[in-house]
Protein backbone atom coordinates (compact mmCIF):
# COMPACT_ATOMS: atom_id res chain seq x y z
CA UNK A 1 0.00 0.00 0.00
CA UNK A 2 2.76 2.54 0.83
CA UNK A 3 4.27 1.67 -2.55
CA UNK A 4 1.49 2.39 -4.51
CA UNK A 5 1.00 5.91 -2.45
CA UNK A 6 4.45 6.68 -3.44
CA UNK A 7 4.05 6.10 -7.17
CA UNK A 8 1.42 7.96 -6.94
CA UNK A 9 2.37 11.21 -5.50
CA UNK A 10 4.73 10.94 -8.68
CA UNK A 11 2.18 10.52 -10.84
CA UNK A 12 0.44 13.77 -9.83
CA UNK A 13 3.09 15.63 -11.74
CA UNK A 14 0.79 15.18 -14.85
CA UNK A 15 -1.43 17.62 -13.65
CA UNK A 16 -1.32 20.68 -15.56
CA UNK A 17 0.02 24.02 -12.56
CA UNK A 18 1.21 27.54 -12.55
CA UNK A 19 5.26 27.99 -12.50
CA UNK A 20 6.68 29.39 -9.41
CA UNK A 21 10.14 29.03 -9.90
CA UNK A 22 11.49 30.82 -12.40
CA UNK A 23 14.40 30.21 -15.40
CA UNK A 24 17.74 31.47 -13.67
CA UNK A 25 16.27 31.44 -10.10
CA UNK A 26 19.02 29.44 -7.46
CA UNK A 27 18.30 27.95 -3.88
CA UNK A 28 20.35 27.45 -1.93
CA UNK A 29 19.51 25.85 1.86
CA UNK A 30 19.50 22.20 3.13
CA UNK A 31 18.88 20.59 6.13
CA UNK A 32 20.58 20.21 9.92
CA UNK A 33 20.03 18.16 12.54
CA UNK A 34 21.42 18.86 16.22
CA UNK A 35 20.83 16.19 19.17
CA UNK A 36 22.74 15.82 22.38
CA UNK A 37 20.98 12.93 25.03
CA UNK A 38 23.04 13.13 28.16
CA UNK A 39 22.36 10.96 31.86
CA UNK A 40 18.55 9.75 30.63
CA UNK A 41 18.81 5.81 31.19
CA UNK A 42 17.78 3.34 28.09
CA UNK A 43 15.05 1.45 28.94
CA UNK A 44 14.55 -2.17 27.43
CA UNK A 45 12.19 -3.87 29.00
CA UNK A 46 10.08 -3.40 32.23
CA UNK A 47 13.01 -4.63 34.71
CA UNK A 48 16.44 -4.06 31.94
CA UNK A 49 17.46 -0.26 31.64
CA UNK A 50 20.98 1.28 30.90
CA UNK A 51 22.23 4.04 33.18
CA UNK A 52 24.74 6.92 32.18
CA UNK A 53 23.92 7.16 28.31
CA UNK A 54 25.08 9.70 26.32
CA UNK A 55 24.33 10.45 22.51
CA UNK A 56 25.11 13.04 20.48
CA UNK A 57 24.89 13.53 16.57
CA UNK A 58 25.24 16.14 14.44
CA UNK A 59 24.49 16.14 10.67
CA UNK A 60 24.72 18.72 7.97
CA UNK A 61 22.96 18.54 4.43
CA UNK A 62 23.67 21.46 2.22
CA UNK A 63 21.94 21.97 -1.26
CA UNK A 64 22.57 24.13 -4.37
CA UNK A 65 19.47 24.10 -7.09
CA UNK A 66 19.64 25.49 -10.02
CA UNK A 67 16.57 26.80 -12.42
CA UNK A 68 17.50 25.94 -16.35
CA UNK A 69 13.64 26.82 -16.86
CA UNK A 70 10.54 27.29 -15.14
CA UNK A 71 9.62 24.79 -12.41
CA UNK A 72 12.84 22.54 -14.19
CA UNK A 73 16.52 22.18 -11.90
CA UNK A 74 19.52 20.42 -11.40
CA UNK A 75 21.07 20.27 -8.36
CA UNK A 76 24.13 18.78 -6.51
CA UNK A 77 24.20 17.62 -2.79
CA UNK A 78 26.64 17.57 0.41
CA UNK A 79 26.59 16.50 3.72
CA UNK A 80 28.53 15.41 6.59
CA UNK A 81 27.42 13.61 9.83
CA UNK A 82 29.08 12.45 13.12
CA UNK A 83 27.98 10.91 16.21
CA UNK A 84 29.34 9.77 19.24
CA UNK A 85 27.80 7.19 21.90
CA UNK A 86 28.56 6.31 25.42
CA UNK A 87 26.76 3.35 27.46
CA UNK A 88 27.59 2.83 30.70
CA UNK A 89 31.43 3.34 31.80
CA UNK A 90 33.38 1.41 28.99
CA UNK A 91 31.22 1.41 25.75
CA UNK A 92 31.94 3.95 23.84
CA UNK A 93 31.08 4.32 20.13
CA UNK A 94 31.55 6.56 17.39
CA UNK A 95 31.35 7.44 13.67
CA UNK A 96 31.70 9.80 10.77
CA UNK A 97 30.26 10.03 7.22
CA UNK A 98 29.90 12.04 4.34
CA UNK A 99 27.33 12.25 1.75
CA UNK A 100 27.76 13.20 -2.23
CA UNK A 101 25.21 13.71 -5.36
CA UNK A 102 23.55 15.04 -8.25
CA UNK A 103 19.95 15.69 -9.35
CA UNK A 104 17.15 16.84 -11.66
CA UNK A 105 14.27 18.20 -9.79
CA UNK A 106 10.97 19.06 -11.10
CA UNK A 107 8.32 21.21 -8.99
CA UNK A 108 4.37 20.87 -9.66
CA UNK A 109 2.37 24.02 -7.95
CA UNK A 110 -1.32 23.91 -7.19
CA UNK A 111 -2.23 26.66 -4.62
CA UNK A 112 -0.22 29.56 -4.44
CA UNK A 113 3.01 28.31 -3.14
CA UNK A 114 2.15 25.12 -2.59
CA UNK A 115 3.10 22.16 -4.72
CA UNK A 116 4.59 18.69 -4.97
CA UNK A 117 8.30 17.86 -6.79
CA UNK A 118 10.28 14.63 -7.23
CA UNK A 119 13.89 14.03 -7.60
CA UNK A 120 15.86 11.80 -9.28
CA UNK A 121 19.53 11.53 -8.77
CA UNK A 122 22.53 9.65 -8.22
CA UNK A 123 24.29 9.68 -4.17
CA UNK A 124 26.89 8.46 -2.93
CA UNK A 125 27.72 8.03 0.72
CA UNK A 126 30.73 6.67 2.93
CA UNK A 127 30.95 6.45 7.00
CA UNK A 128 33.58 5.07 9.39
CA UNK A 129 32.44 3.76 12.72
CA UNK A 130 34.35 2.23 15.54
CA UNK A 131 33.98 1.25 18.95
CA UNK A 132 34.79 -1.70 21.42
CA UNK A 133 37.50 -3.53 19.58
CA UNK A 134 35.59 -3.07 15.97
CA UNK A 135 36.09 -0.57 13.06
CA UNK A 136 33.35 -0.86 9.98
CA UNK A 137 33.93 1.11 6.78
CA UNK A 138 30.39 1.18 4.67
CA UNK A 139 29.80 3.07 1.05
CA UNK A 140 26.45 2.98 -0.26
CA UNK A 141 25.77 4.22 -4.40
CA UNK A 142 22.71 4.65 -5.32
CA UNK A 143 20.09 5.64 -7.91
CA UNK A 144 16.71 7.36 -5.79
CA UNK A 145 13.64 8.66 -6.33
CA UNK A 146 12.24 11.47 -3.51
CA UNK A 147 8.97 13.06 -3.77
CA UNK A 148 8.53 16.67 -1.19
CA UNK A 149 5.77 18.80 -0.44
CA UNK A 150 6.89 22.48 -1.49
CA UNK A 151 5.70 25.58 0.45
CA UNK A 152 7.43 28.53 -1.10
CA UNK A 153 5.53 31.00 1.28
CA UNK A 154 8.14 34.56 -0.04
CA UNK A 155 10.21 35.60 -3.03
CA UNK A 156 13.32 34.59 -0.95
CA UNK A 157 12.33 31.50 0.69
CA UNK A 158 10.93 27.97 0.47
CA UNK A 159 10.43 25.11 1.95
CA UNK A 160 10.38 21.38 1.44
CA UNK A 161 8.98 18.30 3.50
CA UNK A 162 10.36 14.97 2.53
CA UNK A 163 7.56 11.70 1.74
CA UNK A 164 9.38 9.28 1.07
CA UNK A 165 12.22 7.39 -1.37
CA UNK A 166 12.61 4.57 -4.08
CA UNK A 167 15.64 3.29 -6.40
CA UNK A 168 18.52 1.13 -6.16
CA UNK A 169 21.60 0.86 -3.91
CA UNK A 170 24.11 -1.21 -3.82
CA UNK A 171 26.30 -1.06 -0.17
CA UNK A 172 29.82 -2.33 0.58
CA UNK A 173 30.37 -3.22 4.28
CA UNK A 174 33.93 -3.64 5.34
CA UNK A 175 35.45 -4.98 8.59
CA UNK A 176 38.89 -3.31 9.12
CA UNK A 177 39.40 -6.08 12.49
CA UNK A 178 38.38 -9.26 10.57
CA UNK A 179 39.27 -8.76 7.24
CA UNK A 180 35.50 -8.95 6.22
CA UNK A 181 34.05 -7.31 2.68
CA UNK A 182 30.44 -7.71 2.75
CA UNK A 183 28.41 -6.28 -0.91
CA UNK A 184 25.05 -6.12 -1.29
CA UNK A 185 22.54 -4.65 -3.97
CA UNK A 186 18.78 -3.58 -2.56
CA UNK A 187 15.87 -2.18 -3.84
CA UNK A 188 14.01 0.25 -1.45
CA UNK A 189 10.74 2.12 -1.14
CA UNK A 190 8.95 3.41 1.52
CA UNK A 191 7.83 6.37 3.87
CA UNK A 192 10.35 8.20 5.60
CA UNK A 193 10.51 8.19 9.50
CA UNK A 194 9.85 11.33 11.34
CA UNK A 195 9.81 14.44 9.89
CA UNK A 196 12.62 15.81 7.09
CA UNK A 197 12.17 19.30 6.77
CA UNK A 198 14.78 21.29 4.29
CA UNK A 199 15.01 25.17 4.07
CA UNK A 200 16.30 27.34 1.41
CA UNK A 201 17.22 30.78 0.23
CA UNK A 202 15.98 31.80 -3.19
CA UNK A 203 17.32 34.48 -5.34
CA UNK A 204 18.31 34.91 -9.20
CA UNK A 205 21.29 34.92 -10.99
CA UNK A 206 19.44 36.19 -14.54
CA UNK A 207 20.92 39.30 -15.38
CA UNK A 208 18.84 42.43 -15.47
CA UNK A 209 18.28 43.86 -18.77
Amino acid sequence: MKRFLLFALIALFVIHSKAQFAKGETLLGGNFYLTNNSGSPIIYGPLVFVANSKYFEITAKPQLIYFFGNNKAVGLLGGFHHYDYQQGVNQNYAGNGFDLGAFFKHYSFFYKGLGLAYQAGVNYAQSKEGGQGAKYKTSLSSIQISPTIVYRFTKHFSMEFLLGKAGVGRSVLRDNINNIKLEKTDFFVGFVDGVNISAYYVFSTKSKE
